[in-house]
């Protein structure tokens, strides 16, 4: 989605067209397609398989909330892989993280933290992860001032300017929430 790897062109159809043809089995998978494999799909032409490949590899270097939004962990959207990212800052701890320490994270309840536990107890989940960590680099997101420092942020009506994402991300790269 575009709250997390935001793999631009990258939709339903064809990823169960690369499911059906046996070239991603695993999200990690995605990493791995060439372009002589996208080509002999219905409907993609050079151009287009260029194009994604190229999307895909823009995916590589991913804020920490947008790689763990991405992994569809289920209960963690977006304000809890953020809730996340601030507590753990780093992908291992997250995953080695009991469920204690889950619980004690900002907005993650019983439920989101038995969620999140179960998930990373999964050796192929635990798999997936280490695969896809050697496929994408993650970035400090980034941060140009503090002029929002400590505050939260709610965007109510319409932004004629920007979109919400855009607005989000400028509250974000000041230090807000």
């Amino acid at each position: 989605s575009r709250s997390a790897m935001d793999i631009e062109g990258l939709g339903p159809e064809w990823v169960a067209q690369f499911v059906d043809q046996g070239f991603v089995k695993s999200l990690p998978d995605l990493y791995s397609l060439t372009k002589a494999d996208l080509i002999t799909l219905e409907r993609m032409g050079e151009k287009l398989a260029q194009n994604l490949l190229d999307a895909i590899a823009t995916s590589k270097t991913p804020t920490l909330p947008r790689f763990l939004n991405g992994l569809g962990i289920r209960q963690v959207g977006e304000a809890t892989a953020n809730a996340l990212a601030d507590h753990f800052h780093d992908v291992s701890k997250l995953m080695a993280a009991s469920l204690e320490e889950l619980q004690s994270v900002a907005d993650v309840g019983p439920i989101v933290a038995q969620c999140i536990h179960d998930y990373f107890r999964r050796k192929v989940n635990r798999d997936a992860v280490e695969r896809l960590l050697k496929s994408v680099t993650i970035r400090k997101p980034e941060v140009k001032s503090q002029l929002f420092a400590g505050q939260v942020v709610c965007f109510t009506g319409a932004i004629e300017s920007m979109t919400r994402d855009d607005a989000k991300r400028i509250v974000v790269e000041n230090g807000g929430k």
